[in-house]
């Protein structure tokens, strides 16, 4: 087995054959981002899902670090086309589209440790979001160029949605000891609602269709917490 990019001698006897079985095994690290991107998210973690399942990759027995990693290499790729499309646009809207792709990442990693109380379900989930939000950013860059009209029920809706944020914290219950690990799983009120404040002001400075997307995006964490 020869990792990728490396090379391995094999000595041949003079007038003698050797037969020589060589396992070339894919790298999911070694393909380029234009390679990722072109296969598409959804393509492309189906791609290497296999490998986790089948245990061909080495990582397999720590199948959730390794969809964190997978998930990560394809956002990197994203986010880096991402701040092209970002340099291109009008400077009105250039530092709304940062500040709403920082916000989102606050306040998503605020979500999680909040539902996981701090676990590690957080870093997981908070590891593989960054492929989604960057897909959702592109798709953010794409409608300011190119708007549609929305109604005042979709607007509204989606306000909704921002202003019913600290709900989250409804189900989530009291701080609790965990035994095992001898240690206090916390989250306050006070720094998830700054989340929740930072990313409303991030979204109420972009036009009413992407208000309406935003809230669309923020319903799926919701309705899965």
């Amino acid at each position: 087995e020869i990792p990728v990019g490396d090379t391995y001698e094999v000595e041949v006897e003079a007038y003698l054959y050797s037969e020589v079985n060589i396992y070339i095994p894919v790298s999911v690290s070694g393909m380029t981002c234009d390679e990722r991107l072109d296969m598409g998210l959804e393509g492309y973690m189906d791609f290497v899902g296999g490998f986790f399942e089948d245990n061909v990759d080495p990582t397999a027995f720590l199948s959730e670090m390794g969809q964190d990693r997978v998930s990560q290499m394809y956002g990197d790729c994203r986010a880096a086309v991402n701040d092209a499309l970002i340099d291109e646009l009008p400077r009105s809207d250039r530092e709304p589209v940062t500040n709403l792709r920082a916000t989102l990442e606050q306040y998503e990693w605020m979500y999680y440790a909040i539902t996981f109380f701090m676990g590690t379900g957080a870093a997981h989930n908070g590891s593989r979001t960054q492929a989604y939000r960057e897909e959702f950013i592109d798709d953010v860059i794409f409608a300011l160029e190119n708007p549609d009209p929305v109604s005042d029920r979709e607007v509204d809706d989606a306000i909704q949605v921002l202003d019913d944020l600290e709900s989250v914290l409804d189900s989530v219950g009291e701080p609790y000891w965990d035994d095992d690990s001898e240690q206090i799983f916390y989250q306050t009120q006070d720094e998830y609602s700054d989340a929740v404040a930072g990313l409303k002001t991030a979204v109420m400075d972009l036009p009413d269709g992407i208000i309406v997307m935003v809230g669309d995006y923020l319903e799926q964490y919701l309705g899965e917490g």
